[in-house]
Formats: structure tokens, C-alpha cells, sequence
């Protein structure tokens, strides 16, 4: 085994090699059109077709002591690497100095492409992180929207709610009344549903057109029962002011199969509810029927509790 290269001439070696292979890299570039030298730069066109730029004496100096700067730190990494992995024991005999030179010539070649790489790879991630932060706050901003949507919403319900209750407590002026009846008779028409209102505007209804309450909570029921929920208080609400509407509208019930089909409706409604005793025993809607035989036969059945 022969005598090793000195320090000094393994860094000399690297350097030139480095400081070759830049400036080669560097010539790689140069073209010549129409007459006229020109430097083809293959990182500033996206899409692949090399962008032309002229340059002068000091730009070409520039680009040269660039290229071999480069080219010499490209160089001296790849000798790290081989010494990290103890790869780099070199005589002092000429094969192995070309084989320093040849492979740091070659690093320097290389080392401008690899940072060009590098940097559109971080350019990529820079622009994917600005992507899903932008993304991040478009979503933020969504849900932000959807919360104060939400909550106006909610204050309007609560405002509304509010406003209906003073209607039924007639504590309302006539310009919040005509408001709260025309808003209710818009939103029960499309759904019957819409907030467990058909049942006060039905009440509301009651006196001055008892059908058109009948009809309102004939639609409550109908969706109800089509939803599933045919066996709630609100259900049993609607089907106790169903049978009164039918007594105040004398829908049959002075037959005995009305009759019959209106407290079949109050027997359904306290089994469901059994609170509505305590309106069953005192309604004043219901007095039309009260003497009757069946219906006197129906409040034998009610509970202690209930009075009466």
C-alpha cells in the first residue's frame, strides 16, 4: 500500500475538480442565436423551454466565480460523505488522484442542478404550506360564519318566540299581532313543523276562524304522524285541540259516531299526555258535549288527581 495524499493536496484536488466541473456546468449553458451568445437558463421556464438572456463582460464574470463557488462546495460535500462513510482512502499515486478529481469535477457539475432542485422542492412545500394555511383559513372563516349564522338565527327565534307569546297573553300591539300571524301563517304553509308553532297559531286562530285552526292542526298531526312522532306532548296537544275545533265547529258531534270519534281523540290525547285532564275538565270549548252520556263515561275514568 502506497504513501497516502497529503491533506493540502486531497483539498487542492477537491477544489479543482469542483471549480471544473462548475465552470463546466456553467459552459453547458451558452448558446449562440442570430449571431449573438446567450446563457439558456433552464430554472426559469416552468415549462420546460429555455428562456434566452444576454449578458455582458461583468455578468459573465459574475456568473463564473458563481458557477465555481458552487461547484467547489458540491465537491466538498461528496469528500464528506465519503469520509463520513470511510470510503476516501487515497494513495498518493496518480489513478487515485485522477479518481478525486474526476468524482469532485463531477460533484461540481452536479451541485448547481441539485440546489436548483432543492429549491423548487422547497418552493413546492413553501407554496403547499401557504395552500393549507390559506385552505385553513377559508375553513376557519366558514365556520365563523356558520356560528354567527347560527346565532343570529337563534336570536331571532328567541325574539320571535317572545313575540308570539305576547300575542297569546294579548299582550301585543296590533302591529306586532298582524306581524307574528302573518310570518306563522307563511312558515306553517311550507312546513307544518316549523318551530311547534301550529299549535299556539292555531289557538290564535281559534276565535275568529275556528276551521281554518281545525285545518292548521290537521296539518300538524298529518306531519307528525309522517315523521314518526305520533306519540309526544305536542302530538297529544294537537289531538286534544283537534277534538275541541270539531265540538266548536259542531263537526258531527251530534251523531253518535262524531261523537264517538271526538272522545276517541281526548282518550288518545290523555293516554299520550296525561296532563290534558286538567283542560279536559274545565274546557269551555267542550261544553256542547259534556252532558252527553259518552262523554260523562269517558271522565268517570279520570285520575284522583285530576279534580273535577
Amino acid at each position: 500500500m502506497g504513501e497516502a495524499l497529503s491533506f493540502s493536496c486531497v483539498v487542492f484536488l477537491i477544489c479543482l475538480g469542483g471549480a471544473l466541473g462548475g465552470a463546466a456546468e456553467l459552459c453547458r449553458r451558452f448558446a449562440i442565436s442570430d449571431g449573438a451568445v446567450i446563457l439558456i437558463d433552464h430554472q426559469s421556464s416552468p415549462e420546460g423551454v429555455p428562456a434566452l438572456s444576454s449578458f455582458n463582460s461583468n455578468r459573465l464574470f459574475g456568473l463564473l466565480l458563481i458557477s465555481v463557488i458552487v461547484g467547489i462546495c458540491g465537491a466538498l460535500s461528496i469528500q464528506f460523505i465519503l469520509v463520513m462513510l470511510d470510503a476516501a482512502k487515497l494513495d498518493n499515486t496518480t489513478t487515485h488522484k485522477l479518481f478525486l478529481l474526476s468524482i469532485s469535477a463531477g460533484a461540481g457539475f452536479g451541485a448547481r442542478q441539485l440546489l436548483v432542485k432543492i429549491a423548487s422542492k422547497l418552493e413546492e412545500q413553501v407554496e403547499d404550506a401557504k395552500n393549507s394555511a390559506d385552505e385553513a383559513n377559508t375553513k376557519a372563516s366558514e365556520a365563523i360564519a356558520k356560528i354567527e349564522e347560527s346565532a343570529r338565527r337563534m336570536m331571532d327565534e328567541s325574539q320571535f318566540s317572545n313575540q308570539v307569546d305576547s300575542v297569546i297573553r294579548k299582550q301585543a300591539d296590533p302591529g306586532t299581532v298582524n306581524h307574528v300571524m302573518h310570518k306563522l301563517k307563511l312558515h306553517i304553509a311550507d312546513d307544518p313543523l316549523y318551530g311547534g308553532y301550529a299549535i299556539p297559531y292555531a289557538y290564535l286562530l281559534r276565535e275568529k276562524d275556528p276551521a281554518a285552526a281545525l285545518a292548521v292542526t290537521e296539518s300538524f298531526l298529518e306531519a307528525k304522524e309522517k315523521k314518526g312522532e305520533a306519540s309526544d306532548a305536542k302530538y297529544a296537544s294537537a289531538l286534544y285541540n283537534k277534538a275541541c275545533f270539531h265540538v266548536l265547529l259542531n263537526k258531527g258531534v251530534d251523531t253518535d259516531d262524531g261523537l264517538k270519534a271526538v272522545i276517541a281523540q281526548l282518550r288518545k290525547a290523555v293516554e299520550l299526555d296525561p296532563e290534558n285532564w286538567s283542560y279536559i275538565l274545565v274546557d269551555t270549548d267542550l261544553d256542547k258535549i259534556r252532558d252527553s252520556d259518552q262523554f260523562k263515561a269517558f271522565i268517570a275514568g279520570k285520575p284522583d288527581w285530576a279534580g273535577g
